[in-house]
């Protein structure tokens, strides 16, 4: 017979169940709130160490640009700042952006030197009253010397002179008019002192001295000076010794060959020194200057036979420049 079964126990309703404490639930409320804190800290971690490359990035970048900037405007002092900028800034892979910009502040190093060469050249023959030769550098010049200050200033140094070089030729050539020989000389000194290879300064010179020339063969003669000695008792004349006062003669053309060779030799060694300065113009392929030359050279000596022959080559050694010119383009 099987034995008695135990009685069964009578289960509780779920509302006698007595609660669980939230503090002694595995898992609970403290442990969420720990777990949000580490997970927010890991995302801040992440979004940092991904933000520093950018911000690297962004500041080799900028050197980089501002460097290049700073070569094109010709701040080279502000170039090498930002290559040293870009060279602590740029990592490995950015390190070609540093090589470009220390080899673009080189070559730009160069061709400052190169222009600053010229500019000292040009300055020193504008000091050495040679504005035809300054200008000359002036437009040899390359693009990017051409558009540096300092070219801009000896251009106005070069009009300034320019200008003044025309109002002294204007005033030697007034002064010879008016045959003013103080006025005439000191133009003439003041325009040497401007242009010395101006073309038409030996001929103008030739002028003045001949206006000096013509002055004094002008001028009388100055009487001879009597000598009164201390204490001497002033001369006696007798009557008879006392000379009646003689009218003056009119002045008389001189006669003699003397004077008339010596001017004519004058005009000969005067035109074969301008035609020895148009030869030299001519060898420089200044054909304007040369043709100068030469009309100096007639004006001196019309007659001179070496003229029309001295002008027959320098316009033939022009018409063959210009026929190699076309030729060649």
């Amino acid at each position: 017979m099987p034995p008695p079964s135990a009685p069964a126990t009578p289960s509780r309703p779920a509302a006698d169940r007595a609660p669980i404490p939230p503090a002694t639930r595995k898992g609970g409320k403290g442990k969420w709130i720990a777990g949000g804190i580490a997970l927010l800290l890991v995302v801040l971690y992440n979004v940092g160490s991904n933000d520093k490359p950018v911000i690297e990035e962004n500041a080799c970048e900028s050197a980089f640009d501002l460097g290049t900037q700073a070569v094109t405007s010709g701040d080279l002092a502000a170039a090498r700042t930002q290559a040293l900028r870009a060279s602590a800034e740029c990592g490995d892979k950015e390190r070609v952006k540093v090589n470009t910009l220390q080899r673009a502040i080189a070559a730009a190093e160069k061709t400052d030197n190169a222009c600053q060469r010229n500019f000292r050249s040009i300055d020193g023959l504008l000091q050495d009253s040679r504005p035809g030769r300054a200008r000359a550098g002036l437009n040899e010049l390359t693009a990017a010397c051409s558009n540096k200050p300092e070219a801009e200033a000896l251009r106005t140094r070069l009009e300034a002179t320019q200008e003044s070089i025309k109002g002294a030729l204007a005033d030697v050539r007034s002064a010879l008019d008016a045959r003013d020989q103080a006025q005439a000389r000191a133009a003439l000194a003041k325009l040497t002192g401007l242009n010395r290879d101006e073309p038409s300064l030996n001929q103008l010179k030739w002028e003045v001295d001949a206006l000096d020339a013509a002055a004094a063969a002008a001028a009388p003669p100055a009487p001879p000076a009597e000598v009164f000695m201390p204490g001497a008792a002033p001369v006696q004349r007798a009557p008879s010794q006392v000379q009646e006062p003689v009218a003056p003669r009119a002045p008389t053309a001189p006669s003699g060959s003397g004077t008339q060779d010596g001017g004519a030799a004058q005009r000969t060694s005067m035109a074969t020194m301008f035609l020895r300065d148009a030869e030299q113009a001519l060898l420089q392929r200044k054909f304007d200057a040369a043709k100068t030359y030469v009309e100096s050279a007639r004006r001196a000596d019309p007659n001179n036979p070496q003229l029309d022959s001295m002008m027959q080559q320098i316009r033939d050694r022009e018409r063959q420049m210009l026929q190699e010119e076309t030729t060649i383009r």
